[in-house]
This record gives C-alpha cells, structure tokens and sequence, in this order.
C-alpha cells in the first residue's frame, strides 16, 4: 500500500506535464546547472514576459510523462538539473 500512495502523489504531477506539453508550440528541456541566482531570476522573468511558463520537474517524472509523445525524444537528455520551459502559442 505505501508503493500506491507514493505513485497516485505523483500521477498528479506527470498529468500536469502531459497536459502542459501536449498543444504546445514549443518545448524547451533547460539544464540550468551553473546559473547563478540572480541569472535564474532574470530568466524566469524573461521567459514570463514572453508568455512561457518555466518550471522544474523530476527527471522521472518528465520522463513519465514525456513518454509515447513527440517530447520522447528528450528522454536521454533527463539527467542532472533540468527545468521545462513551454509555449503554448509560439514556437520561437
């Protein structure tokens, strides 16, 4: 019973993922290993201005849900610190 609680605590998030890049225009895996604070922030503001949404995510989980989709191709890049960074209506 505890393996249940800790897989239906983590469907929420590999649904909100799969939703979240299923009409996207574009999808973006970040590695943002060696950005300092201060860069994050002005990147996270950046990428908020510009209507992107930018979010880390588990590897397992965005390999979870990655997968059967057209982001299956991301999958061997899911190690280390990645971020997802989406635009549902602009592909550049």
């Amino acid at each position: 019973v505890p393996f249940m609680a800790k897989v239906e605590l983590k469907q929420p998030i590999v649904d909100e993922i799969a939703n979240s890049i299923k009409d996207a225009q574009a999808v973006v895996l970040v590695n943002y290993s060696g950005l300092t604070v201060e860069q994050d922030t002005i990147l996270r503001k950046e990428l908020r201005e510009a209507g992107v949404q930018y979010k880390v995510y588990k590897n397992t989980m965005m390999n979870r849900a990655f997968a059967g989709t057209a982001c299956e191709s991301l999958c061997p890049h899911l190690e280390g610190t990645n971020a997802l960074a989406i635009s549902a209506t602009d592909a550049t």
